[in-house]
């Protein structure tokens, strides 16, 4: 358990409706696996994993192609990118920044194109014994291919929760392992596109992690487990980069300073079941449809000597 987790009781976060949510429904997400996800895109796993990651794929593909999502590819595969000049240099590799499109450039993408030229660029996965990590493979003149590893602990975690778990604890796992599906995919598709050596850092923001930019965009902030990856404990989200993630020390930039007090919100049960139905999708969607909403939530000095991720 978290040192956080310890400082709520359990009435408190029921309360707030992040553990558990007794009208919560199952996932009865039908809608088509995007491309990127398709059962041939898959190495090393036996159709009975498939079927157990099923619908996380289903809510993945569906995150992939939410408009703000779209936005945020849109950028990451056709807009310029800078040089950072003094940053390659002292680094030993190339690095590049690249900014969101702007308001009125927003519905120009073209969504059909894009959401074929992401399963274009997609790589494959594979079901490995490590985290999921993005692993460049083949090399080729306009970027390289990936091998994206999924690890077996969720293999497992989705057996025991989906055999013994409750609704809300299911429902939580399937989105983790939907959100890692959708972080890594972005990795992927810049390794295909790219040729830099050092991941573009996107905006103003002082740390190049691509997933974790496509999350803040889609999402609001880096969603997680409060404490370690368990299904019983509540999911939270906090602004990327949060107060506890120095900037890289030797490429000196000129980036947003790390404020200093972190806070961090958990997400509620009822946003987390209501993206898993269905009828929640109907619509065409917006910029915010998937924003979640800051209900509850804790402040923490920036130099606390632990991350509560």
């Amino acid at each position: 358990m978290s040192m956080l987790l310890d400082i709520f009781t359990k009435d408190e976060l029921q309360r707030f409706q992040v553990a558990e949510l007794p009208s919560a429904l199952p996932n009865d997400l039908s809608n088509p696996i995007h491309p990127a996800y398709y059962r041939s895109q898959w190495d090393n796993c036996p159709d009975e994993i498939y079927q157990l990651f099923t619908p996380s794929l289903r809510l993945a593909s569906l995150m992939i192609t939410s408009q703000a999502s779209l936005v945020f590819y849109d950028a990451l595969m056709y807009q310029h990118r800078r040089r950072l000049h003094e940053a390659s240099d002292r680094l030993g590799k190339e690095c590049y920044e690249f900014y969101g499109l702007d308001s009125d450039d927003r519905n120009a993408a073209d969504p059909q194109n894009l959401y074929e030229n992401v399963a274009e660029q997609s790589g494959h996965f594979a079901v490995t014994r490590r985290i999921p990590v993005v692993v460049k493979r083949d090399e080729w003149p306009c970027g390289s291919e990936s091998t994206i590893g999924v690890g077996t602990d969720y293999v497992s975690s989705l057996r025991v929760v989906g055999a013994n778990g409750s609704v809300s604890q299911l429902l939580r796992l399937q989105f983790h392992v939907a959100l890692t599906f959708a972080h890594e995919l972005v990795h992927a598709v810049n390794n295909a596109v790219s040729l830099e050596t050092y991941e573009p850092f996107f905006e103003d923001q002082r740390l190049a992690e691509l997933g974790h930019a496509w999350e803040q965009a889609v999402f609001g902030g880096r969603p997680s487990f409060l404490g370690p990856t368990d299904a019983r404990n509540p999911l939270i989200f906090a602004k990327w980069p949060t107060a506890f993630r120095e900037a890289h020390p030797d490429l000196n930039l000129e980036r947003r300073l790390p404020k200093k007090t972190h806070t961090f919100y958990f997400i509620p049960m009822t946003f987390l079941a209501k993206i898993q139905q269905q009828g929640f999708w109907a619509g065409s969607g917006d910029q915010n449809m998937l924003k979640i909403p800051k209900r509850y939530g804790r402040q923490i000095p920036g130099e606390a000597p632990f991350d509560p991720t």
